[in-house]
């Protein structure tokens, strides 16, 4: 939106802290970024995965999950593992008959490595939830590490109901426990006559096509993000070969203030969580060390 957001009554002096508003508000404590909800067109404020308001809370509050409270009345499930989905282009209207993609992300958030069952389920209109339309089961999923599937496809059939849809997707032990889960809205408008017979997804945890989990060519240390973050922030990293590796981070002066990782660590796409809430605001630098090889890059904290 454009304009003013907020107005102020006559003689009124709010406090405002800990919140994400656009045009920023007065105070250390408060930013002004995109939110990435989960899907604002169809009202649902849930945080994605990478959200700046993810753990940047009142520090003196904890989310369910007991981490850092995050910013906003919705808060993002961190636990043991973590399933996210984020739609290409949306808003998503689909013909039926016709598809739409996705991009999902499935995290490991332990040191220990895990198996867990993905499926999905939909919110249909005028029937309410339908499925599972797909269950992959039992997918192994390294210490720290992320499987992302990029481009994944879900057909619409050409029966399906016109209106408002919920897309939801759950990660766990089917059907008993759910350790997470994550939606987003699509709308499914007049039939074009397409090829599409059933809800069919394809590219996600089908014989590794379209995930990117395999072992890296080669060491690499990513940007984090987000950057600036306050007070909590993301580091990427990429492991070839299982073995030592150490993941510090220091200060402008030099001197080393966090010990991210040291010891043996898997092969393959690695995302580490850096919580600097005790830190002071500034520039530093994270390090990278695998054998001989030290890859170092800069970040900034922004309280």
């Amino acid at each position: 939106p454009n304009g003013a957001e907020i107005w102020l009554a006559s003689g009124s002096n709010p406090s405002v802290t800990y919140c994400d508003i656009q045009g920023v508000w007065p105070g250390s404590t408060n930013i002004h970024a995109d939110p990435l909800y989960v899907d604002y067109w169809h009202e649902f404020y849930d945080l994605q995965w990478g959200s700046p308001c993810i753990n940047v809370g009142d520090p003196a509050l904890n989310d369910p999950d007991g981490t850092r409270s995050d910013m906003g009345a919705l808060y993002h499930y961190l636990g043991i593992t973590d399933i996210s989905m984020m739609p290409v282009n949306p808003p998503i209207n689909v013909p039926a008959g016709g598809y739409f993609n996705f991009n999902g992300i499935l995290q490991n958030l332990t040191a220990q490595s895990q198996t867990t069952t993905v499926w999905i389920k939909l919110n249909v209109p005028g029937y309410g939830i339908y499925g599972p339309i797909m269950q992959f089961n039992n997918i192994p999923i390294a210490a720290y590490d992320t499987l992302f599937a990029m481009n994944v496809r879900q057909d619409i059939p050409s029966f399906a109901p016109l209106g408002t849809y919920t897309y939801i997707a759950y990660c766990g032990t089917y059907p008993s426990s759910i350790i997470d889960s994550c939606y987003f809205g699509f709308d499914v408008t007049a039939p074009i006559g397409g090829s599409a017979n059933d809800w069919n997804v394809s590219k996600w945890f089908e014989g590794n096509e379209g995930i990117m989990e395999n072992a890296p060519s080669s060491y690499a240390l990513g940007d984090n993000y987000p950057n600036p973050f306050n007070a909590q922030t993301n580091i990427i990293m990429d492991i070839p070969k299982a073995g030592e590796a150490r993941l510090e981070v220091y200060n402008l002066l030099g001197q080393k203030v966090a010990t991210l990782i040291d010891g043996n660590i898997e092969a393959g796409h690695h995302t580490i969580s850096w919580d600097a809430n005790e830190y002071s605001s500034g520039i530093y630098f994270y390090k990278l060390t695998v054998g001989e090889q030290v890859f170092t890059k800069r970040m900034t904290l922004l309280k």
